[in-house]
């Protein structure tokens, strides 16, 4: 059977439900990781945001030429993804396994 995280914790308190104030810790505590988090891939967001453009215009120059092979916008997207890794491995030097490990971790 699936339960509810909700149903579980009444569950647990022997059927009494959370407090207001309980429940307000909950959702602080959450909204903070969260932050936390989305501070952390602020720049890996900063790194791949220009390929993600340049994929994004690609794949529209491929969809208004119209139905084509199915694969060809995939197939664009790791192409692009991966020149764009190679040029991070010229321009970062000594420093490119650091930016690789970063760009994996906030992909």
């Amino acid at each position: 059977r699936v339960r509810d995280e909700r149903v579980r914790r009444i569950e647990r308190n022997h059927g009494v439900r959370s407090s207001r104030a309980t429940c307000m810790r909950i959702i602080a505590y959450r909204v903070t990781i969260c932050l936390l988090l989305f501070v952390l891939a602020i720049p890996g967001l900063l790194l791949w945001s220009p390929v993600w453009t340049i994929i994004k215009w690609k794949e529209r120059e491929l969809l208004s030429r119209g139905i084509g092979w199915v694969d060809s916008i995939a197939e664009n997207k790791m192409m692009l993804g991966f020149w764009s890794m190679v040029l991070v491995a010229i321009f970062a030097n000594k420093f490119a396994p650091l930016v690789f490990l970063w760009l994996w971790f906030t992909m």
